[in-house]
């Protein structure tokens, strides 16, 4: 299976509170991709499109605090995929 995906990003005019790990993070700045292509997925699975949706959180001073992202597929043989990651520790310098 071999594609490329090109995403657009779109930076939030609102600053917005964000719970990660039990702590809340003020001012945050969130960005949102899309991304939608075709992929060349062989001999059996031939070429399908991919969907992607991504949301990134930044707060002050300290960076990538939550990230997010789906997969969709239009081929049935390919399943739909989540993925998150959240800050759990950080140090501030």
């Amino acid at each position: 299976i071999s594609g490329q995906i090109i995403m657009n990003y779109l930076v939030s005019n609102q600053r917005k509170k964000v719970l990660v790990g039990g702590k809340m993070f003020d001012d945050c700045i969130k960005l949102e991709g899309y991304g939608r292509g075709l992929i060349d997925g062989g001999d059996y699975l031939k070429t399908f499109e991919v969907t992607i949706n991504e949301q990134k959180w930044f707060a002050p001073g300290i960076g990538l605090i939550k990230y997010t992202r789906s997969e969709q597929s239009s081929e049935r043989h390919v399943s739909p995929a989540k993925f998150e990651m959240i800050l759990k520790k950080w140090k501030r310098i």
